[in-house]
C-alpha cells in the first residue's frame, strides 16, 4: 500500500503534467477591440517677429476632437493643447524667443475623441 504523503505528491505531479498537455489555444487571450483611428493632418506656418518666432501648427481632424501637439526642440520639449472646432480644424502656436539656429523641430500631434485616437507629424526649422 502507498503511504498518504506519497499519494498527495503523486496527484499534484499528475495535475501539473495534465496542465502542460492541454492545448495552448484554450488559454489564448481574446484580442481587444481595435480602436477607431481618427484622421489627422498637420501643417506648420512660421511667422517671424523682432526677437522671436511664432510657429503655428494647423491641424485638421474629426470635429470636436482633443488635440495635443508636442514640439521637440534641441534642448527642451513644449506642449500645446486645443480642441478642434465643428469643422475639425484647430491652430496651436509655439512661441520661441530663444533663436537657436537651424535646428529641425519635430512636432508630434495626437488627436483623441472618446476612445478613438489618431496621430500625425509635422516640423519646422528653428531659425
Amino acid at each position: 500500500m502507498i503511504s498518504r504523503p506519497f499519494r498527495i505528491r503523486f496527484a499534484s505531479t499528475s495535475l501539473a503534467v495534465a496542465a502542460l498537455v492541454v492545448p495552448p489555444t484554450l488559454y489564448a487571450a481574446t484580442p481587444a477591440a481595435a480602436a477607431t483611428a481618427l484622421r489627422c493632418t498637420a501643417v506648420t506656418v512660421s511667422t517671424g517677429h523682432s526677437g522671436y518666432t511664432t510657429e503655428t501648427v494647423r491641424v485638421q481632424t474629426t470635429p470636436e476632437a482633443r488635440v495635443t501637439a508636442t514640439a521637440h526642440y534641441q534642448h527642451l520639449t513644449r506642449v500645446s493643447k486645443s480642441s478642434a472646432n465643428g469643422s475639425g480644424a484647430t491652430i496651436l502656436s509655439f512661441h520661441d524667443s530663444n533663436v537657436r539656429g537651424h535646428f529641425h523641430v519635430v512636432v508630434n500631434v495626437t488627436v483623441t475623441l472618446g476612445t478613438a485616437r489618431g496621430s500625425c507629424v509635422t516640423g519646422f526649422t528653428d531659425d
